[in-house]
């Protein structure tokens, strides 16, 4: 098992309940002030709470899309090539992120080569 897998799962457990409470937490007034006015919106109390519920909803479906991210590759790569293997940390030690540069199978480097 890789030494990250532990760590990365732990983080995760951490994390993501700590992102999806704060998700789902009003939105202070200095934030709705801040934002209609860098959008040019002058607040009223008819347009203050669709603003607000505008943020948060925002706010809850980037943090629901994060947790998707961090998650959904978990579950399909269990399922396809029945790996577990979170956040790119696999429990068999084959898939560690940072660990140089990647190779073809023929030991040639992929490099990302700007057009000329």
């Amino acid at each position: 098992m890789s030494p990250l897998l532990p760590l990365v799962i732990v983080v995760l457990l951490v994390a993501v309940p700590v992102m999806l409470v704060r998700a789902h937490a009003a939105i202070g007034e200095q934030r709705i002030t801040d934002w209609a006015r860098a959008h040019g919106l002058e607040l009223t109390a008819d347009n203050r709470p669709l603003v607000a519920d505008y943020l948060r909803r925002a706010r809850v479906l980037r943090i629901w899309g994060a947790v998707a991210g961090l998650l959904l590759p978990t579950l399909v790569e269990l399922g396809v090539g029945g790996r577990f293997e979170v956040a790119g940390v696999s429990s068999d030690g084959s898939v560690a992120p940072f660990q140089g540069p990647m190779t073809s199978s023929s030991g040639a480097s992929w490099v990302r080569c700007a057009p000329s």
